[in-house]
């Protein structure tokens, strides 16, 4: 499939399909306010294109070590998030080239 962005953020979303696995060519994901979205599927590292990966205000218990290993480059924002038990807004960026 040659989609490149895809946008669900604000969609009170509960769950990623492992399907999101098959988008090749994704390059910006934006899943940021889904207050019910606790965790990601590990097929995201699938997604090798992957720049950008908005999830501010997404209350992740973790993040799969193969999505943060996964891909060429990634950029993770991290907002208001129990993983990292933070109390107030900050950011993590993490860049990874190969």
């Amino acid at each position: 499939m040659s989609l490149t962005h895809l946008s669900v953020g604000e969609n009170n979303l509960n769950s990623l399909p492992e399907e999101i696995g098959t988008l090749e060519n994704l390059e910006c994901l934006y899943i940021n306010d889904n207050y019910n979205l606790h965790s990601l599927p590990f097929e995201l590292a699938l997604c090798t294109n992957l720049q950008i990966m908005s999830i501010e205000n997404c209350p992740l218990s973790q993040i799969p070590p193969e999505v943060v290993a996964g891909g060429p480059s990634l950029v993770i924002q991290v907002g208001i998030c129990s993983y990292f038990y933070i109390t107030q807004s900050c950011f993590l960026h993490i860049y990874r080239q190969n």
